[in-house]
């Protein structure tokens, strides 16, 4: 394979695969959480030898309709400098990695 040892190839896509499941199990309990912190007016809660959650804010801005517009307009001038070549772009690698999906039919 190029080179490259076939147990790093499949350790990586094994811990890739692992992110995928832990961040979606993150992304189920996290409201459950907040929730009970919300609720409670805890602003922290100690989790023993792992760390603590901090309840703070995070704000969410809504700009005047006409830096919306402006923004819109630069988004269409940046699009149409990439389609005319008058905008320039540099590439690098970078490592991608795509979880196989199972076949239903084998799942079966």
């Amino acid at each position: 394979m190029n080179g490259i040892d076939k147990d790093v190839l499949l350790e990586y896509a094994e811990l890739k695969a692992k992110i995928k499941e832990m961040e979606a199990r993150v992304s189920e309990i996290a409201p459950s959480i907040l929730e009970v912190m919300t609720s409670t007016g805890s602003k922290q809660i100690e989790v023993k030898g792992t760390g603590k959650f901090t309840l703070s804010p995070c704000r969410t801005w809504t700009y005047p309709e006409e830096l919306v517009t402006i923004e819109t307009d630069l988004e269409a001038k940046k699009k149409e400098a990439k389609q005319k070549g008058t905008a320039t772009y540099v590439e690098k690698p970078v490592l991608k990695f795509t979880i196989e999906k199972p076949n239903v039919e084998e799942a079966n």
